[in-house]
């Protein structure tokens, strides 16, 4: 913002040099006549009109990256991710990682750890899994008890614990895990396979 000031004021000032509206009497900057001062102006005013030029070209190509780094994020979101029902996943199945690295992880791959809606969906993401604890979104690191979604904060909507779950087993369990078609409560800083979503 202050550079476009000091831009638009240089422009304004040495606009006034090239139409002699603001030319001094010679004298007052030694050794030049009116007609060298009214040349300045133009000088300026072309190397302005230049670096605007150059400016304008340089935020376009900016842009253009910016623009291209997003596609090529969708892109790699687009080839990692899996319609399973009616949204996208992603199934990480070889590299295993502690519940606050996978929401990382996650975000990294243009998603979030996954919110389970229903049991079908649950059915179908668990037939796409190899055996293992994978991680969810949900978690009750805020208030011990109440499970709500890391990403939105808003209060799980389907939840389908293990008949002896959630047990806060020695008081360290805040992170949600599927194992199978059933959720359990586990440590955080344990580490298992996750399930994204887009």
């Amino acid at each position: 913002m202050f550079k476009s000031v000091i831009i638009l004021a240089f422009a304004f000032i040495a606009s006034q040099f090239a139409n002699g509206s603001v030319i001094p009497n010679e004298g007052v900057i030694p050794g030049l006549s009116q007609e060298q001062m009214q040349q300045f102006g133009g000088i300026c005013i072309t190397t302005l009109g230049l670096m605007v030029k150059k400016t304008a070209n340089e935020h376009k190509h900016l842009e253009t990256l910016n623009k291209s780094e997003g596609d090529k994020k969708q892109s790699i979101a687009a080839q990692n991710f899996e319609k399973i029902g009616g949204r996208y996943f992603y199934i990480e199945k070889e590299n295993k990682l502690n519940w606050f690295a996978a929401v990382k992880a996650c975000k990294t791959l243009g998603g979030q750890l996954a919110v389970i809606e229903n049991q079908e969906e649950m059915n179908a993401i668990y037939e796409k899994q190899s055996v293992g604890k994978y991680w969810l979104d949900l978690n009750d690191l805020v208030k011990e008890g109440e499970f709500e979604s890391w990403t939105t904060g808003l209060k799980a909507s389907f939840l389908n614990w293990r008949s002896d779950q959630p047990d806060n087993f020695g008081q360290k369990e805040s992170c949600v895990t599927m194992f199978g078609p059933l959720m359990y409560d586990d440590n955080c800083e344990t580490e298992n396979y996750f399930v994204c979503q887009a």
